[in-house]
């Protein structure tokens, strides 16, 4: 095993699953990565996206890379589009 990954949105299950993965990791002797869809804003399908939609939504999936690189350990992912689809790639 060369990597351990873990879907991470901040909320209390995907801490327990941080958990796991880190004991895992440790475990194994490891890398350990964490990845974080971030969903396309409703807005942008409601009508013409305003100018700045896409540097915003380089924000976002920037803020949650480093809210991962923040929890110290682990290698940071994240990227923007439908979490099933994204969390697939991840996978891979």
């Amino acid at each position: 095993m060369r990597e351990i990954g873990v879907a991470y949105d901040g909320s209390p299950e995907s801490e327990h699953a941080l958990g796991i993965a880190r004991a895992l990791a440790t475990g194994h002797h490891t890398k350990l990565s964490a990845f974080q869809a971030v969903s396309v804003p409703t807005y942008v399908y409601l009508g013409a996206p305003a100018p700045d939609d896409a540097a915003s939504i380089q924000r976002r999936v920037k803020d949650a890379r480093d809210r991962i690189a923040a929890l110290g350990g682990v290698e940071p992912h994240s990227a923007c589009g439908d979490p099933v689809e994204e969390l697939t790639l991840y996978s891979a």
